[in-house]
This record gives structure tokens, C-alpha cells and sequence, in this order.
């Protein structure tokens, strides 16, 4: 699940580029004035992620700006990525604030370039003993019973929270368990069961506070 923030005065169409690529799990925030050129209806029917259009009020030098990082703030969630699509290099002012509440905010000119970043960076370079990225691969995500992107936002999940990539057993048994589960409780018993006392209680304490996240990707997706 990730959230973009649309400068759409200041990219134009150009800036929704890859927008088709997003999943029903994304956001995006399309910022837009009377002084924008108007937005091409083709290009935004195309896209699965929810979409809100706001339209800022002009009338004062970089009046759009503003109320775009007004707006993001309000929504600033700890642990969560977000991603602002614009030129303007005035926004990576901010960015430092946004980690001190525990979030990142990254720039970039397009939802394409954005994504394509986020595939480099999720791409293995060297092997790690038997850890398998199931991230990217589509054969695998096809047998979790939801769709591959909601597969790929489980993994990214637990990768941030461990600081490696899941295996596909350990990812399948996390679904698994957020499928079984109504609540934290149900979920901390299933880690118990089905690996034991200790490594059962380390998985739910790493994981317990993005439960609820996970569990509505797995909803959405299931």
C-alpha cells in the first residue's frame, strides 16, 4: 500500500506516467489549479489505486506546493512510504521531517520512474544463504490464494519489519495466519502453534504492530 502525492501543476500528464501499474491497494492524491492543463480522463481510467482529486487554491506564489505537503502531513502514518511526483526540488526540504515521525517520503518525476526504482530496489543482488524473494516472483505469489501485489506488500511488510526477505514457507505461513485470524490473539496463537513457543512469540512481537495493515491487504485481496 502506497500513497502518491500528485504536483500536477507542475508534471502534468507526464507525471502520471505508470499510473496503469498501480495496484487497488495504492492511493494517489492528484493535486491539480486553474492554471494546470487538463488531465487525460484515458490515462486516469486505466488505474486500480483509489484516487482523490484536490484542487488547491490559488492566488499566492507556490500556493499548490504547500497545501499538497499540508495535506500529506495530515496523513504522515509511522512506518509507511509515501511519494511525492513533481519537479520541484523545494519538496525534499521536508523529507527530514518525515523520518523524524518515523515515515519516508521520496521524490520522483513520474508514478513510473517511482516504480521502477522500487523494482531495482527490491531485486536481489547477491544471494543470501536460502532466503528466496518471492517479491518478484509470479509463479510463487499465484499459490498465497491473493494476487500478486498483495502478496509483494505482505513481503515488503515483513522484509522492513526483519530487515531481510521472507522465504516463500515463511511468507506462506504468515498469510496463512492473517487469513485464520480475526485479531492480534488468534494470530499470536497460530505463530505458537505452528512454530513453537520461542520462535513463534519472536515472529508475532516483530509483526504485531503492522497487523492490522497486513490483515486488510489479505481482505482486499482474498
Amino acid at each position: 500500500m502506497k500513497d502518491f502525492f500528485i504536483d500536477f501543476e507542475n508534471v502534468h500528464k507526464s507525471g502520471l506516467e505508470g499510473i496503469e501499474t498501480l495496484s487497488r491497494f495504492d492511493r494517489v492524491f492528484l493535486f491539480y489549479s486553474d492554471a494546470a492543463e487538463s488531465i487525460d480522463i484515458d490515462q486516469i481510467v486505466s488505474c486500480k489505486a483509489r484516487i482523490k482529486f484536490v484542487k488547491a487554491v490559488n492566488g499566492q506564489p507556490n500556493a499548490l506546493d504547500f497545501q499538497l505537503v499540508g495535506f500529506l502531513f495530515r496523513k504522515l502514518r509511522r512506518g509507511r512510504k509515501y511519494f511525492i511526483i513533481s519537479k520541484d526540488k523545494g519538496y525534499t526540504s521536508i523529507m527530514g521531517l518525515a523520518k523524524e515521525y518515523g515515515a519516508m517520503i521520496e521524490m520522483y518525476e513520474s508514478i513510473k520512474e517511482a516504480k521502477e526504482d522500487e523494482v531495482k530496489k527490491y531485486t536481489p543482488k547477491e544471494k543470501i544463504k536460502n532466503i528466496i524473494f518471492v517479491s518478484r516472483c509470479e509463479k510463487e505469489c499465484d499459490e498465497y490464494g491473493i494476487d500478486k501485489a498483495a502478496a509483494l506488500e505482505i513481503s515488503q511488510e515483513i522484509e522492513q519489519k526483519m530487515g531481510i526477505p521472507p522465504s516463500s514457507e515463511y511468507l506462506r505461513l504468515v498469510i496463512d495466519g492473517l487469513k485464520s485470524s480475526n485479531e492480534k490473539a488468534e494470530f499470536y496463537t497460530f505463530c505458537i502453534y505452528k512454530m513453537g513457543r520461542e520462535q513463534g512469540q519472536q515472529l508475532y512481537t516483530c509483526l504485531k504492530k503492522n497487523y492490522a495493515k497486513m490483515k486488510q491487504i489479505v481482505e482486499l485481496a482474498s
